[in-house]
C-alpha cells in the first residue's frame, strides 16, 4: 500500500495500473478480514492514489521509453 502510494506520488503509476492494483490491495484486505488499522491506513490513502494516478500517471508512462517496475508485474 505504501509503495504505491509512493509511486502514485511520485507519477510513475499509470490510472489503469492504480485501478488493478487498487483492486488486487482491496481483494487481499477482504479475503484476510483485515479490518483494523491495515483497512484503515488503506481507507486513508486510496482516494488519493486514485486521484494523483489518475492526474499524473499515464504523461509520465508515455514518456517512459522502457515498462515501469509495476508493468512487469502486473
Amino acid at each position: 500500500m505504501h509503495w504505491l502510494q509512493e509511486e502514485a506520488l511520485s507519477g510513475a503509476v499509470t490510472k489503469s495500473q492504480a485501478e488493478r492494483l487498487i483492486s488486487l490491495i482491496q481483494s487481499e484486505l477482504e479475503e484476510s478480514g483485515n479490518s483494523g488499522e491495515l483497512s484503515e491506513y488503506w481507507k486513508n490513502i486510496k482516494d488519493q492514489i486514485e486521484a494523483v494516478s489518475a492526474r499524473s500517471g499515464e504523461l509520465h508512462s508515455q514518456q517512459r521509453a522502457e515498462p515501469h517496475f509495476i508493468e512487469s508485474h502486473l
